[in-house]
């Protein structure tokens, strides 16, 4: 119901962005006419549109072929915030269990007033992405020190970092730098070799 709700919403306003009206909007609008990007080359002037990372794109082109109204794909952005903010939350509560609701609210408050994220949300700018994925990543990597090794978790990290991967490939070089560094605090605080091997090999 909230993701239907969100889409009306979404489907209401219509990006003004410029980079959401271009290249990020051409591709959409190609995939919604039958594009397939991995067996044909776009015959376009834009370049972006044939060599860049697709996976928000053809996640959105999929909700608007759902709907009928392409301004609805912007709801994918609503649920990749949604899912970063409420699982910053949620470990906080599970890692600091001292930490008060209200604190935590504060704290998940303060990580959604990116600038960038906010806005960016009802484009179809993919930047915000990364700030998600570095999110999702970071809480799963917290979790994992704080409490142990877990292949739910670890599952979900992967997952964060693929999706950030396959959203701009710029992305990788930053999230491969947080994860470097998460694999350098485990030699250094001298956790379990089975969990550094673990953790370096996603």
């Amino acid at each position: 119901v909230s993701l239907a709700a969100a889409s009306v919403v979404c489907s209401m306003l219509t990006d003004q962005s410029y980079d959401g009206n271009a290249y990020h909007g051409e591709t959409i609008g190609r995939l919604l006419d039958g594009w397939n990007p991995v067996k044909e080359t776009a015959d376009t002037p834009t370049v972006w549109v044939n060599c860049y990372a697709k996976a928000l794109e053809i996640a959105e082109a999929s909700v608007a072929a759902l709907t009928g109204n392409m301004e609805s794909g912007k709801v994918v952005n609503l649920m990749l915030a949604g899912a970063a903010l409420l699982l910053t939350g949620g470990v906080l509560r599970l890692v600091y269990p001292s930490l008060s609701k209200k604190r935590v609210a504060i704290v998940v408050l303060l990580f959604s007033a990116n600038p960038v994220l906010i806005t960016q949300l009802f484009t179809y700018y993919n930047d915000y992405a990364l700030y998600c994925c570095i999110l999702i990543v970071g809480t799963g990597m917290l979790r994992m020190y704080r409490m142990g090794w877990s292949w739910f978790w670890a599952a979900i990290t992967l997952a964060a970092t693929m999706i950030g991967m396959v959203t701009k490939f710029t992305h990788g070089f930053y999230l491969g730098i947080e994860w470097g560094a998460f694999l350098l605090l485990l030699v250094i605080s001298r956790r379990s070799v089975s969990v550094v091997i673990r953790s370096a090999s996603i």
